[in-house]
C-alpha cells in the first residue's frame, strides 16, 4: 500500500517503474478514478464496511458490558451465600 502514499504522480511512476505489482495496481486506481460510476459504488462499497465495522463495534462493547453485570450479579449472589452483609456487597460493587 505504499503508493498510496506517495506524495505526487511523479513519485508513483517511480514506484511504477522499479515494482511490477505497484504499476499494476497504479494503473487499476487511475483507470476507476476516472469512471465515475464505478468510483460511487466503490465509495459505497466502503461506507457499507465502515458502517458493518460499527455494528460490530457497538454489540462487542455492549456484549462486554453485559458480562461485566452478570460477573457482578454473580459475584454479589456469592457473597450473600457466605452471609456477608448486602450493605458491604452493595459498597464492595458499586
Amino acid at each position: 500500500m505504499r503508493f498510496l502514499n506517495a506524495k505526487d504522480e511523479e513519485e508513483l511512476n517511480i514506484m511504477a517503474e522499479t515494482l511490477p505489482k505497484i504499476k499494476e495496481a497504479a494503473t487499476l486506481l487511475k483507470n476507476l478514478s476516472k469512471n465515475k460510476k464505478i468510483r460511487a459504488a466503490y465509495e459505497q462499497r466502503e461506507q457499507e464496511i465502515r458502517d458493518e465495522l460499527m455494528r460490530m463495534n457497538s454489540a462487542e462493547r455492549k456484549g462486554i458490558k453485559i458480562g461485566k453485570q452478570e460477573k457482578t450479579i454473580e459475584i454479589a449472589k456469592s457473597l450473600l451465600s457466605f452471609g456477608v452483609d448486602i450493605n458491604i456487597i452493595s459498597k464492595i460493587l458499586d
